[in-house]
């Protein structure tokens, strides 16, 4: 064989090499749209008082997707809202369908009368979507008709997320003896502080007399059946972060031996840097 021809076979194994590379590449996503209604809303109060600001809630929508994904989506969600200042957060979980596959996220966000902010990632991907990856932020409005944009940023992308932008999401609550935990995940570039706790729970728990995040943030006894800690904290402020990527596990010690009902608690934990994560549940969804 000559070196020409052997040269021609080099450069052919070489482009073939790069087409099973290239066809094999994880899909890289894109930016899109949803545009929906909602379909299914509860809310519940959190508080015994006459006139409750505070109230937990769930929601069902469903509608359609383009840009990045040309297709219907539905999304279920669940979060805790403030009559009294507009304030809200939420976490939840949707589905996009399209003729190449399905897709899978997660989000968390904030809310306010007129915008719904936050992150999200995805999940899992099947058909023309498997191995998609990604995460990146949101923006929408607050209404029963909905329009919201999504942005991905950061590793799986080309697009760098916005300054400042903070990823975190709770995890599902566990209970045991005379604990409650709750694991927390910050899967943004920085590092993340504990601003504020504010925590719902049943009151055959008894007080609320620690809160510990690997090391103990706080400390006393705290009457049912809620209470919100942004002062007073034990530690440093660095007992109170998450490093980037990293899950910790926010354990919260009563007196009695606590309910196993998750739907008996909710929490929302605000972070210094700008993000929220919440946990909330309902007996009948």
């Amino acid at each position: 064989m000559n070196k020409h021809a052997l040269l021609i076979i080099v450069v052919i194994a070489v482009l073939l090499a790069l087409t099973g590379a290239v066809s094999g590449a994880r899909p890289q996503i894109g930016p899109f749209t949803t545009e929906g209604d909602t379909t299914v809303l509860q809310f519940e109060p959190l508080t015994d008082s006459l006139f409750p600001s505070q109230f937990k809630f769930h929601l069902m929508a469903q509608g359609g997707a383009d840009g990045f994904f040309d297709g219907a989506f539905t999304f279920e969600e669940w979060g805790i809202v403030d009559f009294g200042s507009g304030y809200g957060a939420n976490h939840g979980l949707m589905t996009i369908t399209t003729d190449d596959g399905e897709a899978d996220f997660r989000f968390d966000g904030q809310t306010n009368s007129v915008d719904v902010w936050g992150t999200f990632a995805v999940l899992d991907g099947s058909s023309g979507f498997k191995g998609l990856r990604g995460e990146g932020w949101f923006r929408g409005n607050a209404d029963y008709v909905f329009t919201v944009y999504y942005e991905p940023c950061g590793g799986h992308s080309g697009t760098a997320c916005p300054a400042g932008q903070c990823f975190a999401h709770g995890g599902d609550l566990t209970m045991k003896k005379q604990e409650v935990r709750w694991q927390l995940t910050n899967y943004g570039d920085e590092r993340i502080t504990i601003d504020s706790v504010t925590f719902f729970w049943p009151v055959d728990n008894g007080p609320l007399t620690g809160v510990t995040l690997g090391k103990k943030i706080y400390e006393g006894a705290l009457n049912p059946s809620w209470a919100t800690l942004d002062t007073g904290w034990a530690g440093a402020d660095k007992s109170r972060q998450i490093n980037q990527g990293q899950t910790k596990e926010l354990q919260f010690e009563f007196t009695n031996v606590v309910s196993t009902d998750p739907s008996g608690y909710t929490i929302l934990v605000q972070f210094a840097e700008g993000c929220a994560a919440t946990a909330v549940a309902f007996t009948n969804p």
